[in-house]
């Protein structure tokens, strides 16, 4: 399936408060958490297993258009990652890649085995307005729904197939030169 049609079926732009989502009956329930919107970019949380068992949150900017995993040093190390493989460097920054994390949206586990993943090596390398620990992309939860809800200011992920979409639809052309969805 070409990448335009799976973004289009994994990501839909909810934008009127009037938006409801629909459930399969046969599917798990849709996990729907808070989404802050920092400089125009959707910041969710994510929940991780450390190696020693305990719970670490971080929060990440969702890059919908993005490829690959980007987690700051800080939490890799909290995280017990290590690089798995040659660094490479863009613009003075080194990225080393790992093993994609598994993580939790609230109380449903995904895998982010579809995505690439790279540790930003370096102190503070994510800091900003408000601290985010690393970037989200949709290539990553290319397996489920993932619904943006701007107004509600809420970051909904389920199982593919699980939610029926009921809103208002608005035009979605794409970007010639990268095939990303534009929302006009």
């Amino acid at each position: 399936m070409p990448l335009r049609l799976q973004l289009t079926s994994l990501m839909c732009l909810l934008v009127g408060s009037q938006a409801v989502l629909g459930q399969q009956p046969s599917c798990p329930r849709a996990v729907g958490e808070p989404m802050m919107i920092e400089g125009n970019a959707p910041v969710v949380e994510l929940s991780f297993k450390r190696p020693d068992g305990t719970v670490r949150s971080a929060r990440l900017v969702f890059d919908s258009g993005g490829g690959a995993i980007i987690l700051d040093q800080s939490l890799a190390d909290d995280l017990g990652l290590k690089p798995m493989g040659e660094a490479i460097a863009e613009d003075g920054v080194r990225f080393a890649p790992t093993n994609p994390p598994v993580a939790e949206v609230g109380s449903m586990q995904v895998s982010l085995s579809t995505s690439k993943a790279f540790i930003h090596q370096g102190p503070g390398s994510f800091d900003t307005r408000e601290r985010t620990e690393g970037l989200l992309p949709g290539k990553a939860l290319e397996p489920y729904q993932v619904l943006l809800d701007y107004p509600g200011q809420r970051f909904t992920v389920a199982p593919a197939g699980c939610v029926e979409h009921r809103g208002v639809k608005v035009p979605s052309p794409f970007l010639p030169a990268s095939g990303h969805p534009r929302i006009v």
